[in-house]
């Protein structure tokens, strides 16, 4: 019995196509095809039929090359999924009806006899050139018909056995991201759509999908879509759909029921024998109680079986817009990744659009400044110097404007030495724009329309899933008007006497009485934190504990204490708070703004106040740094500044609860067994 390895017998293949004349990595490929282009391309062909193309006949040739997904061979003819990063297509290969080709030279190799070379040599997950016909299937599917097969990368190492057992926790999706990547995009992390169980839309439109109104479902608005989607099919072929769908459920539940030995609902029985017509009346006279367990059971089917489930999604895409999104970035890696970088790309037009200038400023620092945040330091060898890892750009940027540049922005990278939950990283993507002559005021209306924008153009809706805190998916509607409250306002029904205590400066009296009021909110430890807080972080922390958790729909939080903000400007009606607006959805932060402070005496004041704070007790206070002052005593007009974290902002808008999932390669502690190959 051979003890080779699949890794062995593919590494064996190597040496086997280089005896054959065949580089097992060939340079390039060029002049391909994507498949998405293929398939926009090709409604307006008439494409031939697979008999007319095996007797010889000919249409336009198609190049396309990418990754073997899938390979099935029936006797002498064999069909495989070739992916491509904008989509699947099959191809089909006959014996006899192929040549291999060289990629260097792109000429035929022929003393390879194809068809072993086929079988044989190439495995799943290699990457291959194809060119040849299209025609559609039997079955209705587009298929390339090949006629050359050009070699361009063996793939080594195979796909895990059961690879799925690699994402029972998500821990493995995040070190493992490019077979994440792979298995997210080939049938999606079903478990991750178990939120919509819970959706009360989701479940009254799938439930009327097994009563009689569900043809009209697809008649009336789902028809198009599916043509579109279907270009060969006629209108009589999509009216077949729905029945075929309820046809496949029921042999989906027989199988469950008699080969896995599956405990099937009474109700769900009963539903199994009868007629597609009767099915539907009997769906229909349910009692709550047991439709409750027929939908139970029908939603199980959902997340496992790629039949119902493609169908049910395919409606949902005009139905339910915000679920269908949520679904699908839930499900599918690369659909999140393609949606942040058409993010970034949105906010990066906007604001060029309105004449900002994208500026660069450096990540080693001489100061650990410009937020208040822990920072990481490390050591300049060149200068002999310790150095910090930038915190926020801020100040650079507002150097920037001291002469000459009324508007940047800038997309930085941030380090933070703090605490890993799941709205917070050590390292993440930070969005930050000055703007002159405007102040807060002008930037909430700025920040609203922006927004809204994106949602528009990039998500195409303005309503979206969002999970709650008990990760209970709620619908929030971004097109109404985002409220504007205080912070003290928020914080009023859970500690009503907190901003007059504030007012009269009795700190030690406030504590004592937090202790009673937030005593359903904070325990011990949060106690012994408190105690050391001084104003701002106080209020900060008494807001964070019992309101911010419970703002679900936007809003934007102003007028935050002056301890909170040593770079904002005081609110010219009350010097003890600033005019700042925090944007909060989902109790997460999702946009820092305040109109700035450009007084250089009051900045070193507020500067000292920091340092003192900082050599006390707060690690996350800041230095003084005199070079900034002296920028500003050079004159600043009138600046507002607005900062977000894109990763955060993703997360939310994507229904993830875990900044990580938007994060392509989060840092990840080191693995025990990593030294094993």
């Amino acid at each position: 019995m051979s003890n080779l390895t699949e890794r062995d017998i593919r590494i064996q293949k190597i040496e086997q196509l280089r005896q054959l004349w065949i580089n097992p990595y060939a340079a390039k490929f060029e002049n391909r095809q994507s498949i998405k282009d293929i398939k926009e391309k090709v409604q307006s062909l008439q494409l031939k039929s697979y008999e007319e193309l095996q007797a010889g006949q000919t249409s336009e040739i198609f190049r396309i090359a990418w990754r073997i997904m899938t390979k099935r061979e029936h006797w002498k003819l064999s069909f495989a999924k070739l992916r491509d990063f904008t989509g699947d297509l099959q191809i089909a290969l006959v014996k006899d009806q192929f040549k291999i080709y060289d990629p260097s030279t792109e000429n035929e190799v022929s003393s390879i006899d194809s068809w072993e070379f086929w079988k044989k040599l190439v495995d799943l997950w290699d990457h291959i050139w194809v060119e040849g016909y299209l025609f559609v299937t039997k079955h209705w599917e587009l298929t390339l018909f090949v006629k050359k097969l050009y070699f361009l990368s063996k793939t080594v190492r195979p796909l895990p056995e059961k690879f799925h057992g690699l994402w029972d926790d998500k821990e493995s999706r995040y070190r493992y991201r490019y077979l994440d990547l792979i298995v997210s995009d080939e049938q999606g992390e079903q478990r991750e759509i178990e939120f919509l169980r819970k959706d009360k839309k989701f479940k009254e439109f799938f439930v009327g999908l097994f009563k009689g109104n569900s043809e009209e479902v697809l008649k009336k608005s789902e028809e198009k879509e599916i043509v579109n989607k279907n270009f060969w099919r006629t209108t009589e072929d999509i009216k077949e759909l729905y029945t075929n769908w309820l046809e496949n459920i029921k042999k989906v539940v027989k199988f469950r029921k008699d080969k896995l030995k599956e405990y099937i609902p009474e109700v769900v029985s009963k539903w199994l024998n009868l007629d597609i017509n009767e099915s539907k009346k009997f769906v229909e006279n349910l009692n709550s109680e047991e439709l409750e367990k027929f939908y139970d059971y029908m939603f199980t089917l959902f997340v496992k079986s790629n039949k119902v489930r493609d169908f049910v999604l395919d409606l949902m895409k005009e139905k339910l817009p915000a679920q269908y999104l949520a679904a699908k970035f839930r499900m599918n890696t690369k659909l999140r990744f393609i949606k942040r970088w058409e993010v970034i790309k949105f906010l990066r037009n906007y604001l060029e659009k309105h004449w900002f200038v994208e500026v660069e400023t450096p990540v080693l620092q001489n100061k650990a400044s410009w937020a208040l945040a822990k920072p990481f330091i490390t050591h300049h060898n060149a200068y002999d110097i310790d150095v910090y890892l930038r915190i926020a750009p801020e100040t650079r940027l507002k150097r920037a404007i001291v002469w000459w540049f009324e508007k940047v922005y800038e997309f930085a990278r941030c380090f933070r030495n703090e605490w890993v939950d799941p709205s917070h990283l050590q390292d993440f993507t930070m969005l930050e724009f000055y703007r002159t002559y405007v102040d807060y005021n002008f930037l909430m209306d700025f920040t609203e329309k922006m927004f809204k924008d994106l949602l528009k153009e990039v998500f195409g809706t303005l309503s979206l899933i969002i999970l709650d805190r008990e990760w209970n998916p709620v619908e929030v509607d971004f097109s109404k008007n985002w409220p504007r409250v205080t912070i003290f306002d928020l914080i009023k029904p859970y500690f009503p006497e907190l901003e007059d205590l504030w007012k009269r400066d009795a700190l030690g009296e406030a504590k004592e009485l937090a202790k009673i009021k937030l005593k359903d909110y904070i325990d011990e430890e949060d106690i012994k934190e408190m105690m050391k807080l001084w104003w701002g972080n106080f209020i900060d922390f008494v807001y964070k504990k019992t309101a911010r958790k419970k703002l679900i729909e936007p809003v934007f939080v102003i007028n935050h204490p002056i301890e909170l903000s040593p770079l904002a400007r005081k609110n010219d009606e009350n010097p003890k708070v600033v005019d700042r607006f925090q944007l909060v959805v989902n109790g997460w932060e999702i946009v820092n703004a305040y109109s700035e402070l450009i007084d250089p005496v009051d900045q070193m004041e507020r500067f000292i106040e920091q340092a003192k704070a900082k050599a006390a007790w707060d690690e996350e206070a800041h230095d003084i740094d005199k070079d900034y002052v002296k920028a500003m005593e050079y004159g600043m007009p009138p600046i507002a500044g607005w900062g977000s974290g894109i990763d955060r902002l993703c997360a939310l808008f994507m229904t993830q609860e875990n900044i990580r999932d938007v994060v392509m390669f989060p840092l990840m502690k080191p693995e025990s067994s990593e030294d094993e190959f």
